[in-house]
C-alpha cells in the first residue's frame, strides 16, 4: 500500500523539524509531494535549497550546478559542458549547460572545444570538423578545389615579368625622408597586369611568403602623414587593385608600415615606441586584424634600455632598419580605410611615446588609457582609428 501524501501543514511541520536528507527521503518514498515541498522550502529558506534534475532531490543552492540553457539545477557537473558564444579582443564569452539540454552546439575536433552552432561555422577541413572562425587566420583558401587547407596552395606557374624579392631598384629616399612608407602583400588574378599599372614610384615584387603565381608585394616610398588624406598614389593604387579583383586569402599576407627615423625625437623615443608596440599586444592584435606576426611573436617583457633599438628582428612587431622603423603586425587589406587605421595607430603610438614616461609603459592599462586619450584629443587626425575603436566599443 502506497504511503499517503501529507497535507500542506504536515509538510510544513516536517520541513521545520527535519533535516534536508529526511525531506529528500520522504519525497523519494512518496510521503510528500516534491513540487509542494519545493514551494514551502523556498518560502521558508529564501531559496537556500534548490531542486536538482538529475538526482531529484533538494540540495544547498551553493552546492548545485546551474544550467544556463534550461535554467535548471543539477547535483553533479559531470555532464556539463562549456559552450563558447563569442571570441573577441583576446577573451571568450561562454555559457555552462547540461548535455541533456536541447542546445545547438558542435565539437571542434582539433581544439576539443564546444561552440554555439548558431554563431560559429563548423567546417570539414582536411577530414577534421573544426570551428572555422577559431582557426580562420591559420587557413589558406585554394582556388583549385574551392576549399580551405592548412598549407598555402602550391603554384606551378611563374610570374616572369615581376622582379624577385629585393631584386628591383628600390627607392633610396629614406635617409632624407620624413614620412610613412607602405609595403602591401596582396593576391590578384594577374600580378603582371597590376605590376604594369602601379603608380609612378611604386614597385611590385615577388615574395616567398605569398603565392608565386598570384601574390605580389607592392612597395612605395614614404610620404608625409597628412598626404594620405588628399589625392595620393596609394589611394589610386588601391582603386586599381580593386578593379583587378585584389583580395587577402589569409593572415599570412601582411601590411608593413615604415616610419622614417626623422619623425622620432631620438633613440629614447624610438626605444619607447618599440616597447609600446610590444606591450600593447591585445589592442595591437585587434587593430592589426590578426593574432600572429608572420613567423614571429610579441615580446611583452621588452624593456627600454640602451640595447632596445639595436636588438630587433623582422619577426617582431617593430623591426629597426637603417633609416626607418618597420611595424610588421598588420594583416594585409584591399580597403584604403584599413591602411589609414594602421597608419593612424602607428602615429598615435608614436605621439604617445613622445610624451609618456618609461614608468607609464610598464603599466599596460595606464598606457592603453593614455593612448585612447591621445586619440580623443585629436579626433580629426585619428578619425578612422577612432571610428574603428568605437565600433568595437573600446572608445566612446
Amino acid at each position: 500500500m502506497e504511503n499517503p501524501v501529507l497535507d500542506v501543514d504536515s509538510i510544513s511541520e516536517l520541513i521545520d523539524t527535519s533535516s534536508i536528507d529526511s525531506i529528500n527521503h520522504a519525497i523519494s518514498s512518496g510521503l510528500i509531494d516534491a513540487e509542494l515541498a519545493g514551494t514551502i522550502i523556498e518560502e521558508k529558506f529564501s531559496d537556500e535549497y534548490v531542486w536538482t534534475q538529475d538526482d531529484e532531490c533538494f540540495v544547498l543552492k551553493e552546492d548545485a550546478f546551474y544550467c544556463q540553457a534550461s535554467e535548471e539545477y543539477y547535483a553533479s557537473d559531470r555532464e556539463f559542458i562549456t559552450v563558447i558564444e563569442s571570441i573577441s579582443y583576446g577573451s571568450r564569452k561562454s555559457r555552462y549547460v547540461h548535455q541533456n539540454e536541447d542546445t545547438d552546439y558542435f565539437t571542434c575536433d582539433r581544439s576539443g572545444l564546444f561552440f554555439d552552432s548558431n554563431i560559429f561555422d563548423c567546417r570539414n577541413i582536411e577530414g577534421e570538423y573544426l570551428c572555422f572562425e577559431y582557426y580562420e587566420d591559420d587557413l589558406f583558401y585554394w582556388d583549385s578545389d574551392d576549399r580551405y587547407h592548412w598549407e598555402e596552395e602550391s603554384c606551378d606557374e611563374e610570374c616572369s615579368n615581376i622582379p624577385d624579392y629585393h631584386d628591383s631598384d628600390r627607392p633610396r629616399s629614406w635617409s632624407r625622408a620624413a614620412g610613412y612608407g607602405l609595403e602591401l602583400e596582396i593576391w590578384v588574378d594577374c600580378p603582371e597586369t597590376v605590376h604594369d599599372k602601379l603608380p609612378e614610384g611604386f614597385l611590385g615584387e615577388k615574395d616567398g611568403s605569398i603565392c608565386d603565381v598570384h601574390g605580389i608585394e607592392i612597395i612605395a616610398p614614404p610620404i608625409p602623414f597628412k598626404a594620405f588624406y588628399i589625392n595620393n598614389s596609394w589611394s589610386a593604387a588601391m582603386d586599381m587593385l580593386n578593379l583587378n579583383d585584389a583580395s587577402v586569402p589569409s593572415a599570412g599576407y601582411g601590411l608593413h608600415v615604415n616610419i622614417s627615423h626623422g619623425l622620432f625625437s631620438g633613440e629614447l623615443h624610438r626605444a619607447k615606441f618599440i616597447v609600446a608596440m610590444n606591450k600593447l599586444e591585445s589592442l595591437g592584435k585587434l587593430i592589426a586584424r590578426r593574432e600572429t606576426i608572420y613567423n614571429g611573436k610579441y615580446h611583452a617583457n621588452k624593456t627600454v634600455n640602451k640595447y632596445t633599438v639595436n636588438s630587433t628582428d623582422k619577426y617582431e612587431p617593430v623591426y629597426v632598419k637603417n633609416y626607418c622603423m618597420e611595424v610588421r603586425i598588420f594583416k594585409s587589406t584591399d580597403k584604403y580605410e584599413d591602411l589609414l587605421v594602421a597608419i593612424e595607430y602607428c602615429e598615435a603610438v608614436k605621439e604617445l611615446t613622445r610624451a609618456c614616461s618609461i614608468v607609464d609603459l610598464n603599466n599596460i592599462n595606464r598606457a592603453e588609457l593614455m593612448l585612447f586619450d591621445t586619440i580623443k584629443k585629436n579626433v580629426k587626425k585619428y578619425r578612422n582609428l577612432k571610428t574603428f575603436l568605437e565600433s568595437r566599443i573600446l572608445l566612446h
